[in-house]
């Protein structure tokens, strides 16, 4: 997952420095396809036993085994991957290029379809070690989903593809991880959503672009307003919390003792949560 995230965060600071000097829509699109064109060619939709290297296009009829992963990094399930096919999706869009939400659907429903392989894993790990095999099982994130990292920013591109294909059971996960951030996120006393690390009541920037995104989607696939509410509850708070009027900037962390951790980063946390809404 770490390289995934590095690769993601690698092509969006490249795409940000190369829209610095080259202030053009052409050359901007340009960029961006090839950045997105290469993500589609590298996805290989194919699972791998990580011990044997044995490929499967399909593991109907392959013995459930943890050693048994995603091949492709852009198969996983994982923040950065969330971010990207809402990316994506929005390109396909802006671009009217349909291959790109094809191939947020594609992703989608390669994950879906795969599920009872994993979950059968998942749910019996040897007892003996159960954490452990638990925490390795390809997909343990959307079975766990213990924390933001787990389902917000998937949830809100799973949201997009939702508007595409209403399936039954991406519409139960939505609702899942809807709940789960309404009611079971640890929150600040304000309402302010936060972590147990690494301390408890710890405000990450990064929870606003894994929250307010779904939030908003979510508000508007149910027509319940509480997704509305909350989102713009998130927004207000974590500016609250994050925005330093000395130096203009946003804390990527603050704990509730108010120790800061200044990175400048906090601040494409916050825009990439923000620039988006106005659509919902």
């Amino acid at each position: 997952m770490k390289k995934t995230f590095l690769i993601v965060a690698s092509i969006m600071t490249c795409i940000a420095g190369f829209a610095q000097v080259q202030q053009t829509t052409s050359n901007t699109e340009n960029v961006l396809r090839k950045v997105a064109d290469r993500i589609i060619t590298n996805t290989s939709f194919k699972f791998v036993n990580k011990n044997t290297g044995e490929k499967y296009t399909s593991i109907k009829g392959v013995k459930p085994t943890p050693d048994i992963v995603a091949e492709s990094s852009y198969n996983k399930w994982g923040y950065p991957n969330g971010v990207m096919m809402k990316g994506l999706m929005h390109m396909s869009t802006i671009m009217n290029e349909k291959k790109y939400a094809d191939y947020c659907l594609h992703n989608f429903k390669f994950i879906f379809d795969n599920l009872p392989f994993f979950k059968h894993i998942y749910e019996n790990a040897k007892t003996e070690n159960k954490s452990s095999h638990r925490k390795w099982t390809e997909f343990a994130g959307l079975f766990k989903m213990g924390n933001l990292d787990n389902c917000g920013a998937m949830a809100a591109g799973l949201s997009d593809v939702y508007a595409k294909d209403q399936r039954k059971d991406y519409r139960a996960y939505l609702e899942r991880a809807g709940k789960y951030i309404l009611h079971e996120q640890m929150r600040l006393p304000d309402g302010t959503l936060c972590r147990p690390d690494p301390r408890k009541g710890t405000i990450w920037a990064d929870d606003l672009y894994m929250s307010v995104p779904f939030l908003a989607r979510m508000g508007k696939i149910s027509g319940d307003n509480r997704y509305f509410e909350d989102a713009i509850k998130q927004i207000v708070n974590f500016t609250k919390h994050l925005y330093d009027p000395q130096t203009g900037l946003f804390i990527i962390a603050i704990m509730i003792v108010m120790e800061k951790m200044v990175w400048r980063t906090g601040e494409g946390r916050m825009a990439g949560s923000l620039l988006p809404k106005r659509n919902y």
